[in-house]
């Protein structure tokens, strides 16, 4: 599996809630930290609120442009990430064909949406400490 295909789960087990970037983030690191998908996974490191991949980020951007998510403005410079229907498919089909820890991915990702921003790197940081090294959050 490629890294991006683990943004497609993430936002195939998110259901039809779409996940704000911080949550993408912290989804996807948990599911390395306690999981540790097999082949090529994505690097973390510490940064303003916890750990980070930029590579996420750039992704995302790319699944977007070729139609996999959308990516949805909202106020203040926020967006929220959903799949196309085309991206919910290919979601379904990397279940079939990889087989992975579903029903975790899925409980890691409702447990990063179930909290608000402060109440989620707070309890980062709670199990991770040594990622709030270069942290701006108090």
């Amino acid at each position: 599996m490629l890294p991006s295909d683990w943004i497609l789960l993430a936002l195939y087990v998110a259901g039809k809630n779409s996940l704000q970037p911080v949550q993408l983030q912290k989804s996807l690191f948990i599911m390395g930290e306690k999981r540790h998908p097999g082949g090529e996974f994505y690097h973390f490191e510490p940064y303003h609120y916890g750990p980070f991949s930029r590579q996420i980020y750039d992704d995302a951007d790319a699944l977007a442009r070729d139609g996999w998510i959308t990516i949805v403005p909202e106020a203040r410079n926020l967006r929220r990430y959903d799949l196309t229907p085309r991206g919910w498919l290919r979601a379904q089909e990397l279940l079939q064909k990889y087989k992975p820890d579903h029903e975790t991915l899925k409980a890691y990702t409702r447990w990063v949406q179930s909290l608000g921003f402060r109440q989620l790197v707070s309890a980062i940081y709670e199990h991770f400490p040594q990622y709030k090294a270069n942290s701006v959050f108090s």
